[in-house]
């Protein structure tokens, strides 16, 4: 509860906002932001700021809104090291700042923009051919995980069914990960009769509704093993729903990991840990490490409990970030490296002892008074 989470959702809402401000954001609906809800003044505006790359120049995007409007909004680029403001937006000015090296109809645009939206939003959704790109990493680049359902790993089944050279890639990791999965297997079965009675009786109920009314329902499902090294030479197949919670995860994980290493995105998972082993862990770390593997410079970001990665290598010092609240309630986020450890620190031993803040103080003999 140190604001870990609240991070990632910052980042989600950036990426919506961007995504879908001009083009799905209902005009005077105002804005569906969250502000901090242990301060009373909640008329403050919430503030967000990114920087990243595209094509292999930084890039500085950052917007305040309120309930109701944009209070701000700008572009930095930084081609060579070097600063270009590219647009700058102020509700109390007449107009959009512009800078030169920002062509196109700069101005159209303006005219199309609505103070509840973004102008990077509304540049995109006008063919901007100078922003698009920038858009598109933030539609198409910055993809989320939290939560798996029982379905999860579905998505990494399907890309493995789309293309023969991603699946091999996923038994790779799969096999690499030492689960004793030495393959997989995917058919489409012909759904049991009882279950196409029942189909039967749906399309004709929907097609009595009336003319021109129908309704195709499949009556096939995807059957998945995953084959695993048995006694001697035998393998043995053993469908998904007999397999554990954790080789589930891993799995429902592979998708978007593979499919961010393809395009060198970013994937920002929330609760990385959960139900997975720490080796299992530590693996999907370490696959965004090699070059082998990642060729593109994906990026991966992830909030967890598991302290034991302080002190593997497959974490670098000024990789690891920190969250606390302060006697307010709000969150600071902040670096390892501020505390210039030393080499040889243990890392795991001095974060429990409180070297470097962000731990818990539990205390079940506190009152409520004194809470």
């Amino acid at each position: 509860a140190s604001g870990k989470s609240n991070v990632i959702l910052g980042l989600r809402f950036i990426r919506n906002a961007v995504k879908n401000s001009h083009s799905k954001w209902q005009p005077g609906a105002g804005i569906a932001r969250h502000p901090f809800a242990l301060d009373s003044s909640t008329e403050k505006p919430s503030e967000f700021s990114v920087d990243f790359l595209v094509q292999g120049t930084r890039y500085e995007y950052g917007f305040s809104v309120d309930d109701k409007r944009v209070l701000h909004e700008y572009l930095f680029a930084y081609p060579a090291n070097r600063s270009q403001r590219w647009f700058e937006r102020r509700y109390e000015w007449d107009q959009i700042y512009f800078g030169k090296n920002l062509p196109g109809e700069n101005r159209v645009i303006e005219n199309l923009t609505r103070p509840d939206s973004l102008f990077l939003s509304a540049a995109a959704q006008n063919n901007h051919e100078k922003l698009k790109p920038l858009y598109n990493w933030f539609a198409d680049q910055l993809e989320f995980r939290s939560g798996l359902s029982d379905r999860s790993h579905d998505r990494t089944i399907e890309i493995c069914q789309k293309s023969e050279e991603t699946k091999k890639l996923v038994l790779r990791l799969l096999v690499a990960a030492d689960l004793g999965i030495v393959g997989m297997d995917v058919k489409e079965e012909e759904a049991p009769p009882e279950v196409n009675v029942i189909i039967q009786k749906l399309e004709a109920a929907f097609k009595g509704i009336g003319p021109g009314t129908s309704l195709d329902l499949k009556r096939t499902h995807r059957a998945v093993s995953l084959q695993h090294s048995g006694q001697g030479d035998e393998a043995v197949f053993i469908p998904l729903r007999d397999e554990s919670a954790g080789t589930l995860t891993y799995l429902a994980m592979l998708g978007p990991v593979v499919e961010v290493l393809a395009t060198g995105g970013v994937l920002c998972v929330d609760e990385l840990d959960a139900s997975l082993h720490p080796l299992l862990l530590e693996e999907i770390i370490r696959i965004f490490n090699q070059a082998e593997h990642n060729p593109l410079g994906a990026q991966l970001i992830f909030n967890t409990h598991t302290t034991d990665l302080l002190n593997k290598p497959v974490l670098r010092r000024d990789e690891i970030w920190f969250t606390e609240k302060d006697n307010t309630g709000a969150t600071r986020l902040y670096p390892l490296s501020d505390f210039k450890p030393r080499k040889d620190e243990n890392l795991q031993r001095g974060y429990i002892q409180g070297r470097y803040g962000a731990t818990p103080i539990v205390n079940l003999n506190a009152s409520t008074e004194e809470m």
